[in-house]
């Protein structure tokens, strides 16, 4: 990929993690970390989608990924449980 496209991304990304702790009012709660997170996890997973390394050494990455939004998604609040 050009290096236009992965500063454009990145600009992207630091756009949404400024507004993402803009909206943050009430402190870090565990909705907040859910959504920082997933957040953090999708830019990730952006960056390593327009990096030169090669898709088949990116299985690794992408299922440590997968595994952490897993886990995030399935936090629940203490009056749900």
């Amino acid at each position: 990929m050009s290096d236009i496209t992965i500063y454009i991304v990145a600009g992207i990304i630091l756009l949404a993690f400024i507004l993402l702790f803009a909206k943050m009012n009430k402190g870090i709660g565990t909705f907040n970390l859910k959504v920082f997170g997933i957040t953090l996890v999708a830019s990730l997973a952006s960056i390593l989608v327009l990096s030169d390394i090669p898709q088949t050494n990116l299985t690794a990455a992408f299922g440590i990924l997968g595994t952490i939004i897993g886990y995030l998604f399935g936090i629940k609040s203490k009056k749900d449980s």
